[in-house]
C-alpha cells in the first residue's frame, strides 16, 4: 500500500508513504525435509534423538513458529529551500530471510550420510559392474538407549536452531541536501543501516564458559573433545559438538556521503563523490562457523568491532566527454569519425 502527496506544482514539501506487510514462515513446511536437535529441550536431550518433522509426531514445520508481524513501513520526503537547493530525506524498514546459508538448513541426520571409499594404488575398487554403493543415512539417535554404538563420536554439525529464531531487521535511513549552481550540482549527506536479528553462529555450544582461561574447565590448555567439560555431556556424551545458529547478532554501518555532478556542458560530463563510512559488526557472516568468533558463548558484545567488509574511505570519479571532431562530416567519413567519446572511472 502507497500513499503519496504531490504538492511540487504549487508548494515547497512533497512526501510519501509506504507500507508493507509480509507472513512467512522461518522454516519449510513440507513434511520430512528439516530436523533439529535442541539440547536446551529436556524431553529432546533426555531421549537422544534428533527431531524430524512428520515423524514420530513431529509437525512439519519442526518447532519454529510462523512469522505474522513483518510490517515494513517506509517513507521520504523532499523540501526546497529557496532557489535551486533541495534537502531529501527517507526511512525504511525491511525484513531479510536470516535463514537462507548453510547453518540454517538444519542439515542433520536422516538428510545426511557419511560415505568413505578407500582404493589400494593401482586396484581401483569401483566399476561399471561394481558401482559406487548407495549411502544409508546417518542414524537420528546420538545416545546408547536408543541404539547408538557405544564409543561413538557425533558431531551434530548445524543442528540447532533457536526456537525464536526470526527474521533480520534492516533499518534504512538517509538526509541529503542538494545545491545547484551553474550547471552542477553537489549533495551532502548521511547514510545509515542498522541491522538486527543477524545470523550468529556458535561453532560449539556445548562448550563450557569459558573452556580456556583461569577458572575455566580446561584452564589453560585447549579440550579435547568429547570431553566431561562439555555442558551436556552426562545426557549426550558421544556428541562432540554441537553447532548453534542464533538471531542475535548487530551490525551498524554510518556513512558521510559527497557528491559532485556537472551537467553536460560543451560535451562534457563530469561526476564524482567521496565516502567516509564506519561499519561495526558482532559476527562475520551467516554462511559457517566462524573460529574466532563467539569469545564469549552468551555474550556477542565481545565481538563487536570494524566489519570485515568495511571500506572507510572511498573515492570514484568519472567523466565522459564528447569529442568535437568530425561534426561537420558526411557519408562515409563521418560514420567513421563522428561520434567518439572518451570515458574514465
Amino acid at each position: 500500500v502507497y500513499v503519496q502527496d504531490d504538492w511540487r506544482a504549487t508548494h515547497w514539501l512533497s512526501f510519501n508513504l509506504g507500507l508493507r506487510w509480509d507472513y512467512v514462515s522461518p522454516t519449510s513446511t513440507k513434511r520430512n525435509t528439516e530436523s533439529d536437535f535442541d539440547p536446551t529441550d529436556s524431553a529432546t536431550l533426555a531421549g537422544g534423538q534428533i527431531l524430524v518433522a512428520g515423524v514420530n509426531g513431529i509437525g512439519p514445520s519442526l518447532k519454529f513458529p510462523k512469522i505474522w508481524t513483518q510490517f515494513q513501513p517506509r517513507t521520504g520526503f523532499a523540501a526546497t529551500l529557496g532557489h535551486g537547493t533541495v534537502v531529501r530525506g527517507g526511512f525504511g524498514m525491511n525484513y531479510w530471510p536470516a535463514g537462507v546459508s548453510s547453518p540454517g538448513k538444519l542439515l542433520n541426520a536422516p538428510f545426511v550420510t557419511t560415505l568413505t571409499q578407500t582404493a589400494a594404488q593401482g586396484t581401483p575398487n569401483l566399476s561399471l559392474n561394481n558401482p559406487v554403493p548407495y549411502p544409508s543415512a546417518n542414524s537420528t539417535c546420538l545416545v546408547a538407549a536408543c541404539g547408538a554404538p557405544p564409543g561413538s563420536n557425533f558431531t551434530v554439525g548445524t543442528g540447532f536452531r533457536w526456537t525464536d529464531y526470526s527474521n533480520t531487521q534492516i533499518y534504512m535511513y538517509n538526509l541529503m541536501i542538494e545545491k545547484e549552481f551553474a550547471g552542477n550540482v553537489v549533495s551532502v549527506g548521511f547514510v545509515g543501516q542498522a541491522s538486527r536479528h543477524l545470523p550468529r553462529i556458535i561453532p560449539n555450544a556445548d562448550t563450557s564458559l569459558p573452556s580456556l582461561g583461569p577458572g575455566g574447565c580446561g584452564a589453560t590448555t585447549a579440550v579435547s573433545f568429547p570431553s566431561p567439560c562439555q555442558i551436556y555431556n552426562a545426557q549426550i556424551p558421544f556428541v562432540a559438538s554441537i553447532q548453534l545458529l542464533q538471531n542475535t547478532a548487530i551490525s551498524n554501518y554510518n556513512a558521510f556521503q559527497l557528491i559532485f555532478n556537472r551537467r553536460l556542458h560543451n560535451g562534457l560530463t563530469v561526476s564524482g563523490n567521496y565516502t567516509y563510512a564506519k561499519a561495526n559488526s558482532d559476527a562475520s557472516n551467516g554462511g559457517g562457523a566462524c573460529s574466532t568468533c563467539g569469545l564469549v558463548l552468551n555474550n556477542g558484545s565481545y565481538d563487536y568491532g570494524p566489519s570485515d567488509y568495511q571500506v572507510r574511505n572511498r573515492i570514484v570519479f568519472m567523466a565522459n566527454y564528447e569529442l568535437p571532431f568530425g561534426k561537420l562530416l558526411h557519408g562515409v567519413a563521418a560514420q567513421i569519425l563522428k561520434g567518439w567519446a572518451l570515458n574514465g572511472l
